[in-house]
């Protein structure tokens, strides 16, 4: 298979201070012929960056701001390609990340159409970026072997176009359409496949009242897909909102499960402890707003 096979889809909002970092790794890639495409929808200047300094990538924008889902739709309208990456506008890929993704959907079973990859951390400096880290990308460290995983998040991520056209789109209006997608996909008997060996590093914002307002966010939308999703009675929504006190030590307890024993990871993890119990708090405060705000809807 050759990188002409791959369409590489960037969805930017307001990252003119990452997406250089970005679109120079994978200027940088060890297979080149793929195609980059860049659906921005910010005013902070990013698209007359992206047109000025990396004119050999294409550019998608929009006047108004585009969820994540809405804009992977968008850019998904103009691929040809077999195979679609997703690299997010906040993240480094590895030089070998176009080569993994092409052996990966070379080698793997037919049934994995979904792959994606590790999320490591660009910006090792700051507690408050670690504290997001663990809070958001834990499940996904470069440790063991390929496996199947219920959900993967889009900023290191593929598929085979027909995936796009079976599961797709992406829910627009909201954010956590990558999961949805993800659980679309696991129920119909193509649960997405972990190749820790596909690897990029995040840019970590490390402004800490951000993190918790978009922890927040990202709670209570989770928690309105989840149950609608799982057809959840309102007498199951009250249940889980009222115990959204208990979240924030279980949600701790895995992550120091899952970096306990992985080298590197211990001594940030220990000094982002006191940011991440307040980043889950904000999590599980979200969860249970979005469980009880409206518990008659519809599932």
């Amino acid at each position: 298979m050759t990188a002409h096979a791959l369409t590489i889809i960037i969805v930017s909002f307001n990252a003119r201070q990452t997406i250089s970092d970005c679109l120079r790794a994978l200027h940088r890639q060890t297979v080149q012929g793929f195609r980059t495409l860049v659906v921005d929808s910010s005013s902070d200047g990013t698209a007359e960056l992206v047109v000025r300094e990396f004119s050999w990538a294409e550019l998608v924008t929009s006047p108004t701001r585009l969820f994540p889902g809405d804009a992977r739709n968008l850019g998904m309208r103009s691929v040809t390609s077999d195979i679609v990456g997703f690299v997010d506008a906040d993240c480094i890929a590895a030089p070998d990340w176009v080569e993994r993704v092409l052996e990966a959907h070379t080698s793997a079973d037919p049934a994995h159409v979904i792959i994606g990859g590790s999320v490591g951390v660009a910006n090792p400096e700051s507690v408050a970026g670690w504290a997001l880290y663990f809070c958001e990308f834990s499940a996904w460290l470069a440790t063991g072997e390929a496996r199947p995983m219920p959900d993967i998040p889009t900023c290191c991520y593929s598929f085979k176009r027909g995936a796009f056209e079976s599961f797709g789109p992406f829910l627009e209006g909201s954010y956590c359409s990558d999961t949805l997608f993800n659980w679309t996909a696991r129920q119909a008997g193509h649960t997405p496949l972990f190749v820790p060996r596909i690897s990029v590093l995040h840019q970590n914002p490390t402004h800490f009242p951000s993190i918790a307002r978009k922890l927040r966010m990202h709670g209570e939308t989770f928690a309105r897909i989840r149950a609608r999703y799982e057809h959840w009675s309102p007498a199951m929504r009250l249940a889980r909102s009222l115990t959204w006190i208990l979240l924030p030590p279980l949600l701790w307890a895995r992550v120091a499960s899952r970096v306990g024993g992985v080298r590197g990871y211990r001594w940030p993890f220990l000094r982002a402890t006191p940011l991440m119990w307040a980043g889950f708090a904000c999590w599980s405060w979200g969860e249970a707003v979005g469980y009880w705000a409206n518990p008659r809807e519809a599932a």
